[in-house]
């Protein structure tokens, strides 16, 4: 497998304005996953057609986006409003998962595969964290209820969800959008919420793992980056991704291609470059983690059958 396949280990968004630049680069690097966002929502006929577009990629990328409800609906242009987490987190679990279904049906009808939700991080939750609304719940058990009872409605529908964000943001009291946060829970503390993502993890596709600093674990690298923290979810048959190797959060860790080798390197199987989709080639010459593709090939095929059968443990 030649070297520029390393590109499948990258899930790669772009602006809608520099689409024929993307593909250009795509035709030549193919990613694993091509993340949209709400610009490039133009219309429903037309997602669908962009869709069909990157499918026809070497890669056969699937296609994902980011949709919690609130603020973050990327599909807000074609779907209207959605509840924010805060809000659906306080129904019974079947209107969740109805509600869940409802939303992979209309991913589903304009081509998408992956959503990246639920947010399954422990309130309560500080303001500034960029987290508010965002949460299920401030209860242990009502977080695991309620993110099953989404992850179970998305794939009776066919789309396939991920947890957010290991080992848990709800501690935090900045947004890794801008900063690094650092949160200085003992072991004990942090158990609750890793607990979460442990009992989650069979039943979720992929786990997408936060820029964080937990102090009592690894003082020198994020989570996102930390061969000490990402071990703590293994074995895990599903896909373990990176948030957004562009967010402030990793400024002080290199430029991209630096984040993403140290990230793959730790123990990641993919890494998020959300918009820098020219970095694709330089991040690849860094790579050296051929295994992984075939990795990400297997759990791919996996994950696409396992979302059309009866929701269960399989992950």
């Amino acid at each position: 497998m030649e070297k520029r396949n390393l590109s499948y280990l990258i899930c790669s968004g772009f602006p809608q304005k520099e689409i024929d630049e993307a593909f250009k680069i795509y035709k030549k690097f193919p990613p694993g996953i091509v993340l949209l966002f709400s610009d490039n929502i133009t219309g429903k006929e037309e997602v669908k057609d962009l869709c069909k577009e990157i499918k026809k990629l070497k890669s056969m990328p699937l296609v994902a986006v980011d949709m919690e409800g609130g603020r973050v609906n990327r599909l807000k242009n074609i779907f209207g409003e959605k509840p924010k987490a805060e809000e659906y987190g306080k129904w019974e679990e079947e209107k969740i998962e109805k509600m869940a279904y409802q939303w992979a049906c209309e991913m589903k009808s304009i081509g998408i595969d992956i959503d990246f939700a639920p947010c399954v991080d422990l309130g309560p939750v500080k303001e500034g964290t960029g987290l508010e609304g965002r949460v299920l719940s401030d209860n242990f058990e009502e977080v695991i209820k309620k993110g099953f009872a989404f992850l179970k409605g998305l794939h009776q529908g066919g789309i396939i969800g991920s947890i957010k964000h290991f080992p848990g943001l709800g501690s935090s009291e900045v947004d890794s959008h801008l900063k690094l946060p650092i949160v200085n829970l003992n072991k004990k503390e942090l158990e609750k919420h890793f607990k979460i993502f442990k009992i989650l993890r069979h039943n979720s596709p992929i786990l997408m793992v936060a820029h964080c600093i937990y102090k009592s674990i690894d003082e020198e690298f994020p989570s996102s980056l930390s061969k000490k923290i990402i071990k703590k979810i293994k074995p895990y048959k599903g896909l373990i991704i990176s948030d957004d190797l562009e967010m402030g959060a990793l400024s002080s860790f290199g430029n991209i291609s630096e984040r993403a080798y140290l990230s793959l390197k730790a123990g990641c199987d993919m890494v998020i470059i959300s918009h820098n989709f020219f970095e694709i080639e330089e991040v690849v010459k860094k790579f050296n983690f051929k295994g992984k593709i075939n990795k990400y090939i297997l759990w791919k095929r996996r994950a696409l059958k396992n979302v059309k059968r009866t929701f269960a443990a399989r992950y």
